[in-house]
């Protein structure tokens, strides 16, 4: 059975407060992506669901921001390794030209869906209650937080709906030292992958892992926009 990555949510979320009026193109291109002042940096907008809202983003590399006062959503364009890659270095360079920054908590999230689920997948959401016989059926939810080795936790959260089955990874890490993020960021999400995706094996049978992103990646750098790094 195939399960589908869909990398479209942020994957990593800061839980810091930031200004977001500081985030500009060209302020990002200079200070995020070491662009030399007056250097140009192609860079990619595009409209985007996120949860009820509607959004533009602005990809840099493969990296796009979504800044609030108390927290940053960074979005991966597609689910390429060097692009979970730049994700974490952006972070890292985030946290270092901004090292004031005060930080909460940081997560990974990752978010797996099944379009046409089998019947094994779809009897392990049965309730023991036999609820189903109350009336029609519209969504099985449930949910569980495991503590991980050392402060990490992971919210683990399944949904059933009539369309489909999802799988919603939160590895969730309190840490307000900023200096403690060098440790740990770096292989972040490849780490949180390969938990995940042991999970999805060994309790609901899933073997082999696809995944959806913004866009094609032959498409990228078609259309892309221009901003110059002057300040």
């Amino acid at each position: 059975m195939t399960l589908t990555l869909d990398t479209r949510a942020p994957i990593v979320v800061l839980v810091a407060q930031f200004n977001p009026a500081i985030f500009q193109p060209a302020w990002i291109a200079r200070h995020l992506f070491d662009k030399a002042e007056g250097e140009d940096m192609q860079f990619l907008e595009m409209i985007a669901q996120n949860g009820q809202r509607v959004i533009q983003l602005s990809f840099f590399e493969g990296v796009a921001f979504l800044v609030t006062p108390d927290r940053t959503d960074i979005f991966a364009v597609d689910a390429r390794p060097e692009t979970f890659a730049n994700v974490e270095n952006v972070l890292l360079k985030m946290l270092s030209v901004l090292p004031h920054t005060p930080v909460m908590a940081i997560g990974c999230n990752l978010n797996y869906v099944d379009d046409n689920p089998n019947s094994m997948v779809e009897d392990l959401f049965e309730t023991r209650e036999a609820l189903e016989g109350e009336g029609k059926l519209n969504l099985r939810q449930s949910g569980v937080q495991l503590q991980m080795d050392g402060p990490e936790v992971l919210n683990f959260n399944r949904i059933m709906t009539e369309q489909n089955v999802s799988f919603n990874f939160n590895y969730h890490r309190p840490e307000p030292d900023i200096s403690r993020y060098g440790d740990f960021v770096p292989g972040m999400i490849q780490r949180a992958l390969d938990h995940s995706q042991s999970i999805l094996k060994s309790y609901y049978g899933y073997e082999a892992f696809e995944a959806v992103g913004f866009l094609a990646e032959a498409k990228l750098e078609e259309g892309a926009n221009v901003v110059e790094s002057t300040n």
